[in-house]
């Protein structure tokens, strides 16, 4: 029902500035100095791009795209983003929770996703990825957590604290592999967006 009311309302929110940001790119402007204005993604005027360089490259394959395409498939995304996250909560409480806790939680966080769904963000996107590195985590897969918490570069300041803690957990347990695969994804996301 969520998905539906998103696609039918054309909830776009922070996607127009995603979407403007990386058109700008491509038409060869710097988004960080002004969004170049597009009739159709335009907020405000003399609008500036805000979040992190490989967000924006990130949305280039939807910037390729005219506005109301991207901004369904976006959608689309999210949705399954969210019953990802939701198959991954479900996972991890799997043996320590009762069913009735699991589908407490789960309508806790649809109801939690709605604003983000609403506002078209990337914190579903980073929530679920980071969720899938606890459950490699908790399978004993410390090298395939720690490139899924990479994600945590698209928006560092929502999850600093629970990386923070993990990473108390990881040095205590001296789990180097964890550490590998974040340095090693991390430099790989930064050091990619610096080429291009």
């Amino acid at each position: 029902m969520l998905g539906a009311l998103a696609l039918v309302r054309s909830w776009s929110g922070d996607f127009n500035h995603y979407w403007g940001g990386a058109r700008t790119l491509l038409d060869g402007g710097d988004p960080y100095f002004a969004l170049y204005r597009y009739p159709e993604a335009v907020q405000y005027l003399n609008e500036q791009y805000h979040p992190l360089p490989w967000v924006g490259l990130f949305f280039v394959p939807f910037a390729l795209l005219p506005f109301q395409i991207a901004l369904h498939l976006w959608t689309a995304l999210n949705i399954i983003v969210l019953v990802l996250g939701l198959r991954a909560v479900f996972q991890l409480g799997r043996g320590t929770l009762a069913q009735w806790q699991l589908a407490l939680i789960g309508l806790a966080i649809v109801w939690l996703s709605a604003r983000c769904i609403y506002s078209q963000q990337t914190t579903l996107i980073i929530t679920t990825a980071l969720l899938y590195g606890l459950l490699s985590v908790q399978r004993g897969q410390w090298f395939k957590g720690g490139i899924w918490f990479s994600a945590i570069l698209f928006k560092p300041w929502i999850a600093a604290g629970a990386v923070l803690a993990l990473l108390l957990i990881v040095l205590a347990r001296r789990r180097w592999r964890f550490l590998a695969g974040l340095t090693l994804a991390a430099l790989s996301i930064v050091i990619a967006t610096s080429i291009l």
